[in-house]
């Protein structure tokens, strides 16, 4: 081994120091232990062919090729363990040395949005955080044995060869680069899965991978795994697109989120869908019994029992509509109400109909406290340093006033953006916390749970989960609202006014107004779910729609989309499988929507001359000339855009920049456009933001630069060099000299149309 000086043997490689743990051969698994180093190792095999690998700066393990592994077998190297202890899936987050606030969260995910796989098909891991240090990677099948083990200094993980047919799940964790050997480590991520199927599987696993695609352009995870809403105008991947559809695209804010992964039938009717699932457990013989009946009686009542949850929230008029059905099964469950709530959905208990809640409790429901203490006590302004003796103080309230119409005996926490949970349970409530934290002996009587809390039926759509149901004690947690709201009589109204007609209902003034201040609450409660919930995002969310909402339907473009879409290089539809999710897909849409038909378009960075009707065919008869400082690409202009001509100033009716990533001074080619667009023109453009998983500094902060103007000119710039990349705050300072613009973000690209005054 050598750090730059002569070569040895690996077989009689010195080391000046010694790693943990000590450097060894692991030939079950085929790697090399190295001593951590700040620079390259280059590892010869002393086998007369000299076989020399070389090896990135601060890597601890080398996986060696079967070939290779047999010469190292007679090696001095101590072996490896080759088991790594169940530590690896419970242990809880380290604090690391230092001022700079909580300890980071570590995240493995791949590098497309889905984690399905073709047996041989290359595999392209992607870690955080993206510091300095060393990440150790877990891989295990379905059945726990470990198929790779590995710590590197890279955030990425190539597994060129893939992995066998077969379920697995990828853990990571992190260490900071540091001189002190005894830096922590952060907790092992949560588990992402991985799924590799076999090729005779591929239409499948296309469709699956569509699925994950329009999944992750509407929403995502901060690193602790909190999801959010990205895109709440964006449809889910299983709803229908065509028959009787009752479902609506809904504002999310507290209490009221849409389920983005159900299947087909639940949008299609969620209230009979959700009575189905029911009924087949009744029909299968399960046994509802409620909160109460096991605080009483822990013990079986039946081979197949099942504790159905039902948190309020938002939905008095949905619950109502479930009780129909609920009723007509016999089927009884523990309610749980707020006292009051305030902020997108308001109401105290007494504003309900108490009649018909007290009716649950006759016919054998029981009714306890859905904590939101905390959250009241912050909508209220209580000051921050007051608010555990406040949020106490009112949970006890609110127990005791709760206890004028009902018999309150258990509570459970409401979620949304303020951790209600980390209020405990005051003594004086006289309440039993029955979540899972709060009263782990009872939750140990219980085999599998359920529950649609937030954007997602967890851990799979509730047919599914139903249908897995078996002996032993099953609990589910439904939230009325996300099955009984959708009818005219709402409690939440639809995003877009127009999809209430789907439910029988008319478009009023009314509506609009109404779906307008929901949208207003649904804009404050996302940015107030970032700044108060999530920690580090994986993208950026979109509160407003400020050029989708411009864009022509689907529909009217599908014909020229489908055509150009076709000529797409595999790299760019693996990343992006389903069409309408191509970052180039929506550029076409916003040529189509506000290129000029008529008049000149300066493309900027030229198309090849057989790809130039990806724009002429979205333009109308509008003349588009192209601009590169490439002559190979036959361009009408060649001159750098941060440097136009001045006889061109003012003389084009558009300009088109796609590729502002790779242009060494952004600001200057954002200024060169507007001197090049006549007054009353208009620019587009389109970047990568610093979440996108090739273009992104978020993932790859070797070569990819986030944008400020002070970085200017970026050095040694292009596809095999350094790129810039953008985020929310790029915007402003690119583009505010022009009149007026637009910007929205949309699949880790940020799109802007800006407008020069006449």
């Amino acid at each position: 081994m050598t750090t730059g000086g002569a070569t040895k043997s690996i077989a009689t490689a010195e080391t000046a120091s010694v790693p943990t743990p000590t450097p060894g051969f692991d030939p079950a698994r085929g790697l090399l232990w190295l001593p951590p180093t700040a620079e390259a190792w280059d590892l010869q095999i002393d086998d007369g062919d000299k076989t020399v690998i070389s090896v990135r700066p601060g890597t601890y393990r080398v996986a060696i090729t079967p070939t290779h592994a047999r010469r190292l077998r007679t090696t001095e190297f101590t072996p490896l363990a080759t088991t790594v202890p169940d530590t690896a899936e419970t242990d809880a987050p380290v604090p690391l040395p230092g001022p700079e606030g909580p300890p980071p969260l570590a995240l493995v995910k791949p590098w497309t949005a889905d984690g399905d796989y073709l047996e041989k098909e290359e595999i392209l891991l992607q870690l955080l955080p993206n510091a300095p240090g060393f990440h150790e990677i877990l891989i295990r099948r379905d059945d726990r044995t470990i198929v790779e083990h590995v710590v590197t200094g890279s955030n990425h993980r190539r597994l060129k060869r893939g992995l066998p047919v077969g379920g697995y799940t990828v853990r990571s964790r992190w260490r900071a680069a540091t001189d002190e050997p005894t830096t922590p480590w952060t907790a092992w991520s949560r588990p992402r899965p991985l799924t590799v199927h076999s090729r005779d599987a591929e239409p499948q696993v296309q469709t699956l991978r569509i699925a994950a695609h329009r999944l992750a352009m509407m929403m995502d995870r901060d690193l602790a795994g909190v999801p959010t809403i990205s895109d709440p105008w964006a449809v889910p991947p299983a709803c229908p697109e065509t028959g009787t559809v009752r479902w609506f695209r809904t504002p999310c804010f507290e209490g009221a989120g849409p389920l983005v992964n159900e299947n087909a039938d639940y949008y299609r009717d969620p209230l009979a869908y959700h009575r189905r699932c029911l009924a087949s457990l009744r029909e299968r013989g399960f046994v509802f019994r409620t909160w109460h009946d096991l605080l009483e009686n822990p013990a079986s009542e039946g081979e197949r029992e099942v504790i159905l949850q039902l948190d309020l929230d938002a939905g008095p008029r949905s619950l109502k509509r479930l009780c129909v059905a609920l009723d007509e099964m016999n089927i009884r469950a523990s309610l749980m109400v707020h006292r009051r709530c305030t902020g997108a959905y308001a109401y105290a208990i007494e504003d309900l109909d108490l009649e018909f809640l007290r009716d649950r409790e006759a016919r054998g429901w029981t009714i306890g406290y859905h904590n939101n203490a905390l959250t009241e006590v912050v909508n209220a302004g209580v000051p921050a340093g007051e608010h555990a003796a406040a949020a106490t103080r009112r949970f006890v309230e609110d127990v005791n006033d709760l206890r004028r119409w009902f018999d309150i005996r258990t509570v459970t926490h409401h979620g949304g953006n303020t951790l209600n949970r980390t209020v405990p349970v005051p003594p004086e409530a006289g309440v039993v916390g029955v979540d899972r934290a709060e009263h782990p002996a009872l939750w140990a009587t219980i085999d599998r749970c359920f529950s649609d809390g937030g954007f997602l039926s967890r851990p799979t759509p509730l047919a599914d989960r139903v249908a897995a149901f078996d002996a032993g004690r099953s609990f589910i947690r439904n939230h009325p609202v996300k099955y009984g709201n959708y009818d005219p009589d709402f409690d939440v109204p639809p995003l877009v006014p127009e999809d209430i007609t789907r439910v029988g209902g008319v478009v009023t003034d009314e509506l609009r107004r109404v779906a307008a201040d929901a949208i207003e609450h649904q804009t404050t409660w996302l940015a107030d779910r970032r700044d108060r919930r999530l920690g580090q995002r994986i993208t950026h969310a979109t509160e407003v729609k400020p050029i989708t909402r411009q864009l022509r339907p689907v529909a009217e473009i599908e014909p020229l989309v489908t055509k150009h879409w076709a000529n797409r290089r595999t790299p760019y539809t693996r990343l992006a499988p389903w069409p309408w999710g191509d970052p180039r897909v929506y550029w076409w849409r916003l040529l189509d929507a506000f290129a000029p038909k008529h008049g000149t378009i300066l493309n900027v960075g030229a198309l090849p001359p057989a790809r130039r009707d990806e724009t002429l065919d979205f333009v109308g008869d509008a003349t588009v000339l192209e601009v590169d400082i490439d002559p190979d690409r036959e361009p009408h202009y060649l001159f750098d855009i941060t440097v136009p001509p001045a006889p061109l100033e003012g003389t084009f009716d558009a300009v088109l920049l796609f590729g502002l990533t790779i242009i060494h001074s952004p600001c200057r080619a954002v200024e060169a456009c507007h001197q090049l667009t006549r007054p009353g023109g208009v620019a587009l453009f389109g970047f990568a933001a610093d979440t996108h998983p090739v273009r992104g500094a978020l993932w790859n902060p070797e070569t990819r630069v986030l944008w400020d103007r002070g970085k200017e000119p970026l050095q040694n710039i292009g596809l095999k060099g350094q790129m810039w990349c953008f985020d929310d705050d790029s915007l402003p300072a690119l583009f505010d000299d022009w009149d007026r613009w637009d910007g929205e973000f949309f699949g880790d690209m940020y799109y802007v149309v800006a407008h020069r005054k006449k």
